[in-house]
């Protein structure tokens, strides 16, 4: 699940990766039983409720391109999405006006790309 254990470490972007794969299989005409249908569904409603779904996404991402990336823009991004997960961590599951920093990620990668344009 996507919950969070006893060290603190997160997976659901790894149960959200799971329980579409398993959907997948179902679009791709597979037989799966109905259990398996509804458990697919039930990670995957529990994962995108997880407000750090966004955060393990991103820093999936940016573990592969961090050395790729220019340090000012990897430290802006970083910056951006350890204030967000500060913010949700302090929000004790009450994170219904939590938004994550998409836009404010965009507006820093768009800079960086006119800069160098």
């Amino acid at each position: 699940n996507g919950s969070t254990s006893n060290n603190g470490t997160r997976n659901a972007h790894l149960v959200l990766r799971k329980a579409v794969q398993a959907l997948h299989r179902a679009t791709d005409g597979y037989i799966l039983l109905p259990e398996t249908i509804d458990a697919a569904m039930a990670d995957l409603m529990q994962a995108v409720a997880d407000p750090f779904l966004p955060v393990l996404e991103i820093r999936e991402q940016l573990s592969v391109l961090s050395s790729r990336l220019p340090a000012t823009l990897l430290s802006s991004i970083s910056t951006m999405v350890r204030e967000y997960e500060n913010r949700a961590e302090g929000a004790n599951g009450g994170v219904g006006d939590l938004e994550f920093p998409a836009s404010s990620i965009l507006a820093a990668l768009a800079s960086h790309v006119s800069s160098i344009s």
